[in-house]
């Protein structure tokens, strides 16, 4: 219209550079970057001639900010900073805030959030002289969205909500929608946030509905309530569906099968976790599928599916075969060897194990490593290769041996190099070598001790008296044995298992009034011959 009223006329130069100006913003809405950047520059020039030294620095504010976004901030940023400066100086309230606005834009585009917010300080300060609702509102929502980049929630929720009530009160449907929604996203209580999101999602649009249907899930979920958020993950994923988010798709079901287990529904769970899985691996996401592909196993586990978890934990051990993923490579190894072990599968689960520890040895983790060994060594033992299961023991404490000594003493150190200890006495005694066994064990309960593991330094004392009283040395299991008996709670499963074996050392040592005391006391059989070789334990 403007090119009809003015014909065949040469029109001023200053209307020239206005029409060039709104040409570049036109072809800017319109996504047409390439002709927006020429148009920008053709304004800035006829502005020079003018000369409009305030337009032309809104246009230079304007293309530099077009740079920024198209991946050139070299020249970009220089050119918006220049232009926030001039019309600092030079410009009305108006044209001041929009400088610092744009100037925010840059560096929100470059990472560089703190810079962004003090450009948006700025502008907000302007904004109350220039009498412009909608500048004003613009400003607080990008302020917002800016504070919650930097996690700064509490100050972010005071800007969203101006923003929401300026856009409620101009009729603003889209941007109305989009402040509900940062003012929820800004919010760090779980309850809070989920009543904002409910708000957030009475006003959705199109665009924002989807991420509020996700906000609010994942905010039922962090408040304890997974058994609502299940809905809204649904409703998410088949947002996605129908939009054809593929990414999005795979993330939110990886979600819900998370929030499924949260509230035992664990077949829906795997179901979900499946569907996750086969789309991550189809968009490519190994490292996302894998991750999922665990969750998965686990799952399978929960609903006695275990050959199917075991294949999963297989898979996942041979697509970690990088330096890189060496602890998950030894992590997955273990746990296949754990499901096997509690399955009886001994010697598959010894495999599992030594290969499990070789990763961790690999990965420079000893704690994990010797863990590793050991049960490796528990699962040898149990496949009925105790020898096997003895020099597993023996390399292990050569491995040990070698380890720095502050490194030797860290808690976590002592506490497994005792359990080995524990588990060689156990093996020796199953093969009836209790000397040997003896001498693995006997300072290990100090040990324990000196890390403060009251409770495994009892087992072992308990295991130290059942080896004595194996040797025929009922006055020396007696002490130790009555000792632990007096720190363990009264009437505890392992308490009884301790008056067994200590009224087995009175039988041994003649005061078998004693010893059926005991047994009446905590509720033991006994064949009541009083030569204390029928007693029984049944624990």
């Amino acid at each position: 219209r403007y090119d009809e009223r003015i014909g065949d006329e040469e029109p001023p130069l200053h209307l020239t550079a206005l029409r060039t100006e709104f040409r570049a913003v036109e072809h800017h809405m319109r996504g047409n970057v390439a002709a927006a950047r020429e148009a920008s520059r053709e304004a800035i020039a006829l502005y020079q001639r003018v000369p409009d030294p305030v337009r032309e620095h809104v246009v230079t504010g304007r293309l530099g900010v077009l740079l920024c976004l198209d991946g050139e901030a070299a020249e970009g940023l220089p050119m918006v900073e220049a232009a926030a400066a001039f019309l600092a100086e030079h410009g009305d309230p108006e044209q001041r805030a929009s400088g610092f606005d744009r100037l925010a834009v840059a560096h929100a585009e470059l990472g560089q959030w703190t810079d962004a917010l003090d450009a948006l300080d700025r502008a907000a300060k302007a904004t109350t002289d220039a009498d412009d609702p909608y500048l004003e509102a613009r400003i607080a929502l990008r302020r917002a969205r800016c504070l919650i980049e930097l996690e700064r929630g509490e100050d972010a929720a005071p800007a969203a909500a101006r923003a929401r009530d300026l856009y409620r009160e101009l009729g603003l449907a889209d941007h109305h929608a989009a402040a509900a929604l940062s003012y929820a996203q800004a919010m760090t209580d779980p309850e809070l946030a989920v009543s904002a999101y409910d708000e957030a999602l009475e006003v959705a649009t199109a665009q924002s509905v989807l991420p509020a249907r996700t906000g609010r899930a994942r905010a039922l979920l962090a408040a304890g309530r997974a058994g609502e958020a299940i809905e809204d993950f649904v409703e998410a994923v088949a947002l996605c569906v129908e939009r054809d988010i593929a990414d999005g798709s795979a993330y939110l079901r990886w979600e819900l099968a998370g929030a499924y287990r949260q509230v035992g529904r664990m077949v829906e769970a795997a179901e979900a976790a499946e569907e996750a899985v086969a789309e991550l691996d189809r968009l490519g996401h190994q490292a996302d599928a894998d991750r999922c592909r665990h969750l998965l196993a686990g799952l399978y586990v929960s609903i006695g599916e275990d050959e199917q978890a075991l294949q999963l934990l297989d898979r996942l051990a041979e697509n970690l075969d990088g330096p890189d993923n060496l602890p998950g490579r030894a992590q997955v190894l273990e746990e296949a060897g754990d499901l096997l072990y509690r399955r009886d599968r001994d010697l598959l689960a010894a495999e599992r194990f030594a290969a499990a520890a070789e990763a961790y040895r690999l990965a420079g983790l000893p704690v994990d490593e010797l863990r590793a060994q050991r049960r490796h060594a528990a699962a040898l033992h149990w496949s009925g290769q105790p020898e096997a299961a003895l020099r597993t023991v023996d390399r292990a404490e050569e491995h040990l041996a070698a380890l720095p000594a502050e490194t030797a003493a860290e808690p976590a150190l002592v506490w497994e190099r005792a359990m080995l200890a524990d588990t060689a006495a156990r093996i020796l005694t199953a093969v009836d070598r209790p000397e040997e066994a003896l001498e693995r064990i006997r300072d290990v309960p100090d040990r324990l001790r000196s890390i403060q593991a009251f409770s495994e330094a009892l087992q072992v004392d308990l295991l130290i008296g059942e080896v004595l009283l194996r040797l025929d040395r009922p006055g020396e299991a007696e002490p130790v044995l009555r000792a632990a008996l007096g720190s363990i709670p009264d009437r505890a499963e392992l308490a009884r298992r301790a008056a067994w074996l200590l009224a087995q050392a009175l039988s041994g040592l003649g005061r078998q009034a004693e010893a059926d005391a005991l047994r009446t006391e905590y509720d033991l059989a006994t064949d009541g011959d009083g030569d204390g070789d029928g007693e029984e334990y049944d624990g």
